[in-house]
């Protein structure tokens, strides 16, 4: 299968099943956000509302974590991590301060 191909798939699956642009869909499925992992990377909703498109919910997670987040012996562990990303990323973010 040619890049292009897959390029397409990816594009067609974006925009019908998570209901969102495919730019959009590749920023967040750049890297997961946990690892830094990049050669497969899942799209998960926080809320696990797939109608909520927000930017807000929507995260890159490699298949390892992705599969950890909906394991109960793990999701606790995931969800602080995330937390401390995205605290991370709004104070690198956020000059309101100043």
């Amino acid at each position: 299968m040619s890049i292009h191909r897959i390029e397409q798939i990816k594009k067609h699956n974006a925009e019908v099943y998570h209901n969102i642009p495919y730019d959009l869909y590749k920023k967040i499925t750049e890297k997961c956000l946990i690892c830094g992992f990049n050669s497969i990377v899942e799209l998960h909703h926080m809320d696990e509302n797939h109608s909520n498109i927000s930017g807000d919910n929507l995260v890159g997670l490699c298949p390892n974590h992705h599969a950890m987040i909906h394991h109960r012996d793990f999701r606790d562990e995931i969800l602080k991590k995330l937390i401390a990303q995205d605290s991370t990323k709004k104070s690198e973010t956020d000059f309101s301060y100043i």
